[in-house]
């Protein structure tokens, strides 16, 4: 808060049960977990002081209210701090404008690692497993190995600054939102951007995820969005596409098979595949003659609905601007005209 303390609150009835107080200036992140073997609570705090400092909150005999007691306090980046996250085991990692994030061993209360590379600050940082995840005003996202402090891969697609970033279970996907209000979702093994949604009119400074699929975002404006994971339900469209695609090759196969050139053109032209038609029309014409030809597209142009009729008078206009494709245009004009 602005008024240099954390607090903690009782989800249940929404009361304060107490005031972590220490900081010269404003507290601008905090990060909490568990504490190994204990119901106590670990608390992290940063501030515009440039400190950091570690709290051991325990509940009180009363069980209405915790008490705090201060672990460590040091100094930690040269500008403010954007953000902070635990890292297990016993690992904090903090963000800072000063264009770096830096990893603390949380019992010692000592710098770990300095992880820079980026060319502005640094405004959020995510951990999972060995790897860590930094957002950046440089517009990057930078992916790191905490065994080795090296850059894994660095993903490039947001036209603004990176405010908050997510980092999925198993380290698979690195979810992140920007300024321009912009959210998008990458491949962790591979950097490649997976997609991108445009919703919000602002930045978005807040971005959550549950381990059941849902994402939560919110902006400067106010404006919370809850988003779904449909990665497995498109992924089961794909297939079922796929399967489908295969059934109807198979089946227009049989039809040129048995000749039957009327209902594999109707095939053709529901799946756009304008080369096809022109190769199954040319055939007819050089195979079978001038007037079967004929007959079949006059036959075929009276069968087509309105938008299939569409779909082949757009592909006869482009066949009329091309020599070696015109004869069927040619056919096919006066079979539209004359139906």
């Amino acid at each position: 808060s602005r008024d240099n303390t954390a607090r903690l609150w009782r989800v249940k009835d929404g009361s304060c049960t107490a005031v972590i107080s220490g900081h010269t200036g404003i507290v601008s992140a905090v990060a909490i977990t568990r504490v190994p073997g204990s119901t106590d609570l670990l608390v992290a705090t940063a501030s515009s002081d440039l400190t950091i400092k570690a709290w051991r909150v325990t509940s009180s005999k009363s069980g209405n209210s915790h008490d705090v007691v201060n672990l460590w306090t040091l100094k930690a980046h040269d500008k403010d701090i954007n953000a902070l996250t635990f890292a297990s085991p016993g690992l904090l990692v903090s963000a800072s404008q000063d264009k770096t994030a830096k990893v603390w061993d949380v019992t010692k209360g000592t710098l770990r690692q300095t992880l820079s590379g980026h060319k502005r600050g640094v405004w959020t940082v995510a951990v999972e497993k060995d790897m860590v995840v930094t957002g950046s005003a440089d517009r990057t996202i930078r992916l790191w190995s905490l065994s080795s402090d090296q850059v894994i891969r660095t993903l490039e697609g947001h036209g603004n600054s990176v405010l908050r970033v997510w980092l999925t279970d198993e380290c698979r996907s690195v979810i992140s939102v920007d300024s321009d209000g912009l959210l998008c979702i990458w491949d962790a093994r591979t950097g490649e951007q997976i997609s991108s949604h445009d919703e919000h009119t602002d930045r978005i400074w807040a971005l959550a995820a549950s381990h059941e699929g849902r994402l939560v975002t919110g902006d400067s404006r106010g404006v919370i969005k809850i988003w779904r994971d449909c990665t497995a339900e498109l992924a089961q469209k794909e297939l079922e596409e796929r399967a489908e695609a295969i059934r109807q090759e198979q089946e227009l196969a049989n039809l040129m098979r048995r000749k039957d050139y009327r209902q594999s053109l109707l095939m053709t032209i529901r799946m756009k595949q304008p080369a096809r038609t022109h190769s199954i029309l040319s055939a007819v014409i050089y195979e079978r003659g001038f007037t079967v030809a004929v007959d079949l597209m006059n036959n075929l142009v009276a069968t087509l609905d309105g938008e299939d009729l569409d779909v082949l008078a757009t592909w006869t206009r482009e066949w009329n601007s091309n020599f070696r494709k015109s004869l069927v245009a040619n056919l096919l004009v006066k079979s539209i005209f004359n139906n």
